[in-house]
């Protein structure tokens, strides 16, 4: 999504209604991207149609702030391993759709990533509604941590490097019963 973008439309919060605000640019320098941007109370909605292979890559975003326990069960975790580094490890949790669940000391964040054929784009109630649904991971990880000990929990951790956009080679990999858990509640949830 590199580029020089123009933007075409700007809605500021609470305009259209409550809690929204949205941008809509267009990238003018490299592939002509069209980019729709929508925040609402429970995440963010975006959508980067690329007018020349004719694809919208929708992106969804929504989080919480870390409960007390899940922080001090984190931090019980994190100072199990043997990192020296200069930033923090996260919880990592993935499924088989695409839903990413990231868990550190400060937030919950929950990220869905997919392509669709043609001009994408969605109304409010169908964005809200994918928003409600992303959030129920966020929920249904808070759930599945709550009744485990830092020593089940270090095997979710999960670093980057420095740039934070590649896995790093210490990526500790998520266990088959982990996976399970995440697939049997996102299949009840999603399906």
């Amino acid at each position: 999504m590199k580029g020089k973008y123009q933007r075409i439309l700007r809605i500021d919060r609470g305009q259209s209604f409550k809690g929204h605000q949205a941008e809509l640019s267009i990238d003018t320098l490299n592939n002509k991207m069209l980019s729709l941007h929508n925040q609402y109370y429970s995440g963010s909605i975006g959508f980067y149609y690329d007018l020349k292979k004719n694809k919208t890559i929708k992106k969804l975003h929504t989080g919480v702030i870390t409960p007390k326990w899940l922080e001090k069960l984190y931090n019980n975790a994190v100072s199990l391993t043997s990192s020296k580094r200069h930033y923090s490890p996260e919880f990592l949790f993935r499924d088989r759709n695409g839903i990413s669940v990231y868990v550190n000391a400060y937030q919950i964040t929950a990220t869905k990533e997919e392509t669709v054929e043609g001009c994408g784009f969605q109304g409010h109630r169908d964005n809200i509604d994918e928003l409600k649904e992303l959030s129920k991971s966020v929920k249904s990880i808070r759930k599945y941590l709550k009744s485990k000990t830092k020593e089940e929990v270090v095997k979710y951790i999960h670093h980057y490097n420095d740039n934070y956009d590649n896995d790093d080679v210490q990526t500790i990999p998520l266990y088959s019963k982990a996976i399970k858990y995440i697939k049997e509640t996102v299949a009840r949830l999603f399906v």
